[in-house]
């Protein structure tokens, strides 16, 4: 397979993770426009309440440049302990709503999201970080602030939280965006003593083919494991090698099971209980996984139909012995396998299936009676499958 990888078990193991493309924001407010000047009246009533100070945070005015001072005095030692996103308050609970629908969390997980969605764009106004060069989110908490982004005061809100509205959806590469992720979290380590790591740290999960190889990634917890899937397909369609190279049509048939259950587009890892180091398996529900073994000892794996003659898959595989395959037996198990059969009428499994390939005058002495008689009163005892 193409990319960078690592080696388990003489298999090889490809990172998942692709480049991130996100659409960027696009802002309606003109850039360069100035705020309204402050009006002051001159005349007063009476009883008339005097006029109000400008720098009042209820008494601002709104802000036409997409940009906001900040008072230069914090009200708290944490100003943003007075903003909008306190968990009980209107707002931010409208924003765990939209959340909880969208990808299914449940109410106390949403909270827990939204906490560190908190503590990322304070990180992201301390460090000015505007244009994603300096930190990246997790998935749970990128996918809350692209929520947030879908509302339509996000831009108020920014500038309420942040005195600036932050740039979303820079296309960034893998390796870039596990450097910001992983430089956000010491951020937090530092900022705050500690980080979410249940949200903020990935995962390693194995997936693992008929055939028996084992490719390997990160993934977050949340992330759904339609990521996985659509990264590992794509791997497959970049495959060179002709003897496991499978068609579009098979790899858009491939399912995903974990621990005999099939894995659903929106499960997540947390939803089915995957932890660090599990493994699923990609199956072809069509499909068997066949070793041919050879007297010398050469092995050679094939997929093949499951309704169609094993003879053929020997023939797509380049395994046509021409002459020499009537100078040759070939057994599954204890049974002969003359090549019309088909795997589903050998009974064979989805994987873990060998056929061995014998001289075929080894056989017949193995299963002479006088030669050996002990193999012939075996091979009596099988003579009903050899049909």
């Amino acid at each position: 397979m193409k990319g960078a990888g690592r080696r388990r078990g003489g298999a090889t193991v490809v990172q998942w993770n692709k480049l991130a493309k996100m659409a960027p924001t696009k802002s309606n407010r003109k850039a360069g426009a100035k705020p309204a000047p402050l009006r002051k009246s001159t005349r007063t009533k009476a009883g008339a309440k005097p006029p109000s100070n400008p720098n009042d945070k209820e008494n601002r005015p709104a802000d036409t440049n997409g940009r906001e001072s900040l008072l230069q005095e914090a009200e708290t030692d944490d100003v943003h302990e007075q903003n909008w996103w306190a968990i009980n308050v209107e707002k931010a609970a409208a924003l765990i709503e939209k959340c909880m629908k969208e990808y299914g969390w449940d109410r106390a997980e949403t909270k827990r999201i939204l906490a560190s969605y908190r503590h990322f764009l304070i990180l992201k106004k301390e460090h000015e970080d505007w244009d994603e060069s300096k930190l990246f989110p997790c998935w749970p908490v990128f996918s809350m602030w692209e929520e947030h982004r879908g509302m339509d005061d996000y831009s108020t809100d920014m500038r309420d939280l942040l005195g600036h509205v932050l740039s979303f959806g820079r296309r960034i590469a893998v390796e870039e965006r596990q450097r910001l992720i992983a430089a956000t979290r010491e951020a937090l380590k530092e900022r705050f003593g500690s980080y979410d790591a249940e949200l903020w740290d990935d995962i390693s999960i194995d997936v693992q083919n008929q055939l028996g190889d084992i490719d390997t990634g990160d993934v977050n917890r949340r992330t759904p494991l339609s990521n996985i899937m659509d990264a590992y397909c794509q791997e497959l369609r970049e495959v060179e090698d002709q003897y496991i190279k499978m068609s579009e049509e098979d790899i858009e048939k491939l399912q995903f099971v974990f621990n005999g259950k099939l894995i659903k587009r929106d499960d997540t890892c947390i939803r089915l209980g995957i932890e660090d180091g599990a493994e699923i398996r990609a199956i072809h529900p069509d499909k068997v996984a066949v070793t041919i073994r050879f007297s010398s000892g050469n092995k050679r794996l094939i997929l093949a139909d499951m309704t169609t003659m094993i003879s053929k898959a020997f023939e797509e595989c380049d395994l046509d012995f021409g002459e020499e395959r009537s100078k040759n037996v070939f057994l599954y198990g204890q049974r002969r396998v003359y090549g019309f059969e088909s795997p589903l009428a050998l009974e064979m499994n989805v994987r873990g299936n060998v056929i061995d390939v014998v001289d075929i005058e080894s056989h017949k002495s193995e299963n002479c009676m006088c030669c050996n008689p002990g193999g012939a009163a075996g091979a009596t005892g099988d003579s009903s499958d050899d049909h």
